[in-house]
């Protein structure tokens, strides 16, 4: 049906602008976590943790895929609670200050609008 594919195409769009609207603040909240995980010394301790289960295995049996299903949830749990609350604290202060999705649509001005 002719309209299920229009509302499906400004859906979308209006998701990608939105996104597109959120880059900024993604980029700002990833350079700010970087920062605080590599100074509370959580990047050097899944590095260290990485070597050494390669040492373990060898080289040539460490695969891509085992070592991330195996880190993955040791480095989410690893990351300090602070940290997990001040980036929650910096992305509701950016959505107060209105940065990353003013339009609750995800519509630029005068684009999509009724």
């Amino acid at each position: 049906n002719h309209m299920t594919s229009f509302k499906n195409f400004v859906l979308s769009r209006s998701v990608l602008l939105f996104r597109h609207d959120m880059v900024p603040l993604f980029l700002s909240l990833k350079e700010s976590l970087h920062a605080n995980l590599t100074s509370c010394g959580w990047r050097d301790r899944m590095r260290d943790e990485a070597r050494e289960r390669i040492r373990i295995r060898g080289l040539d049996r460490a695969s891509v895929d085992e070592m991330t299903s195996e880190l993955l949830p040791m480095g989410r749990a690893a990351v300090p609670e602070i940290i997990k609350a001040e980036l929650i604290r910096e992305i509701h202060r950016s959505l107060a200050r209105g940065q990353g999705g003013d339009n609750i649509n995800g519509a630029m001005d005068g684009e999509l609008s009724p």
